[in-house]
């Protein structure tokens, strides 16, 4: 199985074929949580699990059916596996003792009764013989590793004995010594390289140290001679290896480090009369361009000594993208005997800056290159404010070059890498509207784009609340954090450093960089310019965002005339037709080319109704006031009338001449079939009132008959069946009753009502005296059909006439999401399961399926969730718009 569990626990295999035995040490062992325990019934089942996890230490059995813990021993210690061992065994076993421990058995423990005490010795067994085996395997690899950098490494080693024998040397030493490993090891004494007049000094340094290794040098520079007489400079060092008296050399070979040390001093002494007290930064490069000199001004401009620069190649200095620079300039080599070049060196604090250049060719012997000096000038500051210039050049012309925000963040991004180093950069804007932050563009090695979040305690915030910008470290950041001014958000950055973006006294949102490299450290200088740019840059966004808005707007309203499904008319102040979309081209027949720039009211308007609607446009131009919602008919080309609603909208200071937009509806043929149902309605209601008056009549007589026969009638079966019949014309009558509000559904527009009177009219002609009805519907206005009082009275009789026991009846709302839940409950028997799914169809009765019928109509639905024997709940939901509240 996986092993999962705590790294600190030792794991331990069990190994018994007595499972009972297993489960009391397991249970021992695992009491005091140092460890976990497997178990094993077999020694096949103790190399199968140790072959699929790993652990600490075995605990065995001797006796195991036919194997013992001796054979599990052996074919562990068989596979190299030393992991510790421990063996259970009885009493009196010696012999087996003996052969576990031959065999690599790190203890053994007798079986017996005091099981307490067993255990503990158990214990402190597997912790000691684990803890010795972990001893064993750091030392093992100690030791390997020394030995590989022993012999790997670069620098001669050797191990010297205390008669000054050499028992020991790598490769390294054997090359510097000319001798072969087998020719020194065990066989040459180190003094045997030392030239005499050093042997001596060195003699007595060996003696002190293995008395007291403080009272030799470490390190020392002396004289090796190899195997060819050659005489070497090194550099010595020498530790005691601790608890011997072998000592551990190491050698270096420093002959070629004095020669070139002798150049240099010559060459450094012959520049440094001329270079020494310049301001300019002057050096010297040999034909293969490494730096042979580099004056003191060097440290102060670059950070470099000049001790480190020498030796290094001229690349080493040079900014990587201004390479090719210095390849221009050396192709100039023989056309020119001198050139001036601008490019970036590169600080040691791995920023860059940028200098001039004045480049003196040298010619060797052969007329060849011989190399240069160079001169050269720190112009940061004047590049920084030639860069600052041209950036508010770019980003000015960007307004112009692009409409688009997501490229102007675009364009503004590679202005500000050109003005420092930026790896990581965002633009947050305030949307006012919301009271949120957004993120258009969001550059980060770390983070994704942020959501856009709720204006808050963020650090960006922080900055445009306080309209000042800010460079913090990741220190200062905390300590804002801990005073409770800022939130945290994302990854912790090295440095932070934002803008607020202003335009006026308007705050747009914050521009911000940010870095997480040691290596890339802002300051002062770069906050003073990303707080000089961010007002042109906010200019910037403003302008376009603008432009955007302005260019979607129009784009959107052209498509919206052009597709709109409805009529969408523009006139000009005299009537003129300006606008004219497709759907009015198709409504009327005209195409816009036919009548754009003709009256309309001369065009499409019939000429009987042209007073009227000629009065409702000149009281607009007399007034300014304009009718809204206006019903008439316009004449189509082909000379048919179709009728329009017209949705009608002024238009102030209209760049494109038109002062009324109208949108119109084609309601022809709904307007004609209103008509028609309406004919029809009538019809219907006569023949329904006029049937139902007569059924009346009819039921009046059957119901009075039965009356007159349950008086006469002696046997009680047939008084029982006059009272059903009886009952049955009774439910007659109140379906009839119903049938009323069926031809009332519909009808009449729906209408703002108080909830409160609606429940109350619906409940006025019920007997509710027993009944405690729980209200909650103040200041709650609901649009509905006019019979919706039905509604309440249809659940209110549900529930007292269905309920068995109800005692009451509660009415409340809740708003819900973009809606609002009207909750209905009583106490009653509630509504079992099998019957919700057809409550509201009419299988169960006609007064739910009235209630949904009426909800439907604006739009409102009705569904039951109480718990059957719990009473019955019904949720009305009524959509947004539907609904207002009042004081």
């Amino acid at each position: 199985m996986a092993m999962m569990e705590d790294a600190s626990l030792i794991t331990i295999l069990l190994v018994d074929d007595e499972l009972p035995f297993l489960e009391i040490v397991k249970g021992f062992l695992e009491l005091k949580e140092k460890f976990r325990a497997d178990i094993a019934n077999s020694v096949d089942e103790a190399l199968y699990l140790l072959q699929k996890n790993c652990y600490d230490a075995i605990v065995s059995d001797y006796q195991m059916g036919d194997s013992t813990g001796i054979d599990l021993l052996k074919a562990i210690r068989s596979q190299g596996n030393q992991i510790p061992f421990i063996l259970f065994t009885g009493k009196g076993r010696e012999e087996v003792v003996i052969e576990a421990l031959n065999l690599g058995a790190d203890f053994y423990i007798n079986k017996g009764v005091d099981l307490r005490s067993q255990f503990a010795e158990l214990s402190n067994m597997i912790e000691q013989a684990v803890k010795r085996r972990k001893y064993e395997i750091a030392l093992t690899e100690s030791e390997e590793r020394y030995r590989t950098i022993f012999m790997n490494t670069g620098t001669g080693m050797a191990i010297v004995e205390e008669d000054t024998t050499i028992s020991l040397v790598n490769d390294e030493f054997s090359r510097l010594v000319g001798h072969a490993k087998k020719e020194i090891e065990g066989k040459k004494s180190w003094k045997d390289f030392v030239i005499p007049s050093e042997i001596s000094k060195l003699l007595e340094y060996h003696e002190k140290r293995r008395i007291d290794p403080r009272s030799a040098p470490k390190t020392y520079e002396t004289y090796l001679r190899d195997k060819n007489g050659i005489v070497k400079p090194v550099i010595v060092t020498v530790e005691i290896i601790s608890g011997t008296k072998q000592s551990l050399v190491s050698v270096i070979d420093i002959s070629e480090k004095r020669s070139i040390e002798n150049q240099l001093r010559l060459s450094e002494h012959r520049l440094a009369l001329i270079t020494d007290n310049m301001l300019d930064m002057v050096m010297q490069v040999g034909p293969d361009l490494l730096i042979e000199y580099a004056s003191p001004s060097y440290l102060q401009s670059t950070g470099y000594s000049p001790q480190t620069l020498i030796g290094k190649r001229l690349h080493n200095l040079i900014y990587p993208d201004d390479l090719s620079k210095v390849t221009e300039v050396l192709n100039r080599f023989g056309t020119d005997k001198t050139c001036t070049c601008e490019l970036r060196f590169r600080h040691a604090s791995g920023k860059s800056f940028w200098v001039e250049t004045f480049w003196n060719f040298l010619i060797n012997e052969n007329g060849k290159f011989g190399g240069a000096v160079v001169t050269s000038r720190d112009i940061s500051d004047r590049k920084k404010l030639e860069n600052i210039k041209s950036a508010m050049l770019r980003i000015s012309q960007a307004v112009t070059a692009t409409n688009s925000l997501q490229q102007l963040y675009n364009i503004v991004h590679a202005i500000m890498a050109d003005l420092m180093p930026i790896r990581n950069f965002y633009i947050a804007l305030i949307d006012n509207e919301r009271q949120e932050l957004t993120f258009p563009y969001f550059v980060d090695e770390h983070d994704p784009p942020p959501r856009s979040r709720k204006f808050g305690q963020g650090i960006t915030e922080y900055v445009i609340r306080k309209g000042e910008a800010l460079l913090a470290s990741k220190d200062d950041i905390m300590r804002l954090n801990n005073e409770g001014e800022i939130e945290i958000f994302g990854t912790l950055p090295v440095d932070w450093m934002g803008a607020p973006l202003k335009v006026g006294n308007r705050t747009l949102g914050a521009i911000v960089v940010q870095s997480y490299d040691e290596i890339i450290r802002y300051t002062k200088k770069e906050l003073d310019i990303l707080n000089y740019v961010s007002d042109q840059i906010a200019m910037a966004i403003d302008h376009v965002a603008a432009q955007e808005a302005l260019i979607e707007s129009k784009d959107f309203a052209e498509k919206l005339i052009k597709t709109a499904n409805v009529m969408v008319v523009g006139l000009d102040e005299n009537g003129v037709i300006k606008i004219f979309n497709d759907a009015a081209e198709r409504i009327t027949g005209y195409k816009a080319v036919e009548v754009i720039g003709r009256n309309w009211f001369e065009t499409l308007v019939p000429k009987e109704r042209y007073p009227e609607v000629w009065e409702v446009f000149s009281n607009f131009r007399a007034n300014g006031v304009l009718t809204r919602n206006f019903e008439n008919p316009v004449l189509t080309k082909s000379g048919e009338e179709r009728y329009i609603l017209w949705q009608n909208s002024e238009m102030r200071n209209s760049k494109f001449g038109v002062s009324v937009v109208s949108f119109g509806i084609d309601i022809t043929e709904r307007k004609n079939m209103m008509e028609t149902i309406e004919r029809t309605n009538r019809k219907l209601n006569l023949i329904g009132r006029v049937s139902r008056h007569d059924i009346f009549n009819q039921l009046t007589v059957v119901l009075g008959f039965i009356e007159l026969a349950k008086d006469r009638a002696r046997e009680t079966d047939v008084r029982n069946y006059l009272e059903k019949a009886a009952n049955a014309g009774k439910n007659i009558e109140r379906i009839l009753n119903s049938t009323r509000d069926y031809e009332r559904l519909g009808l009449a527009e729906p209408r703002w009502e108080k909830a409160s009177d609606l429940f109350e009219r619906g409940t006025s002609a019920l007997d509710t005296s027993e009944i405690t009805l729980v209200v909650n519907l103040e200041g709650l206005f609901l649009e509905v059909d006019p019979i919706f009082e039905k509604v309440f009275h249809n659940l209110v009789d549900n529930s007292m006439r269905h309920g068995k026991i109800t005692k009451r009846i509660g009415v409340r709302y809740e708003e819900v999401g973009d809606g609002l839940v009207i909750i209905y409950e009583d106490d009653g028997i509630g509504i079992p399961e099998e019957v919700k799914k057809d409550l509201f169809t009419g299988k169960w009765g006609k007064g739910l399926f009235m209630v949904k019928e009426i909800l439907s109509i604006t739009g409102m639905k009705i569904e039951e969730i109480g718990e059957y024997k719990k009473g019955a709940k019904f949720c009305i939901h009524v959509p947004e718009g539907r609904y207002r509240f009042t004081e």
